[in-house]
């Protein structure tokens, strides 16, 4: 899985998962190494810019509290926040029967002149959970996917949040 919902040392709901990397994803685009330094970099200075936490990239499904850790190890993008009773108790739930992966909606800010499959410079104004046969990216989990299609949203939601809030 590409996300990971477990309790901290406080007792915290969390979610910790890898929303991002280094290699070419299903579009054949790179996020450059340095792109994410620089961005880890400017999250540090501007902690309150930090992304938001949806599912699938649905604004109305957006959670309680951003994203309020992040580092770039290894050539991935880890992320983590933390998670209200109910929204743990969601994501717990779908995790039964779906494997989740993420995913991310990002502003590109420059892109390598010699190379325009290369993003140089971004902005991240979300990160998502969604089923992992469903990211754009095939190493936002440990197993290779498919891009984003196939499953039905409407019943991702309904598994998420229940048959009433979706």
């Amino acid at each position: 899985t590409g996300l990971i919902v477990e309790k901290d040392a406080a007792g915290t709901w969390r979610w910790i998962g890898w929303s991002t990397n280094k290699f070419m994803d299903w579009d054949g685009e790179i996020m450059a190494e340095s792109a994410h330094k620089e961005y880890m970099e400017w999250l540090d200075e501007n902690p309150d810019m930090s992304p938001a936490f949806m599912s699938w990239h649905t604004p109305d499904t957006v959670r309680k509290s951003a994203v309020d850790f992040w580092t770039y190890e290894n050539g991935f993008v880890i992320m983590s926040g933390p998670l209200t009773e109910e929204e743990a108790a969601g994501l717990l739930s779908v995790q039964k029967e779906i494997d989740l992966g993420m995913s991310h909606g990002t502003l590109v800010l420059s892109r390598d002149p010699q190379n325009k499959t290369v993003i140089t410079k971004y902005r991240m104004y979300e990160v998502s959970d969604l089923p992992l046969e469903n990211a754009a990216n095939p190493f936002t989990s440990l197993e290779t996917v498919t891009k984003e299609a196939g499953m039905d949203k409407k019943k991702y939601f309904e598994q998420l949040f229940g048959k009433d809030k979706a």
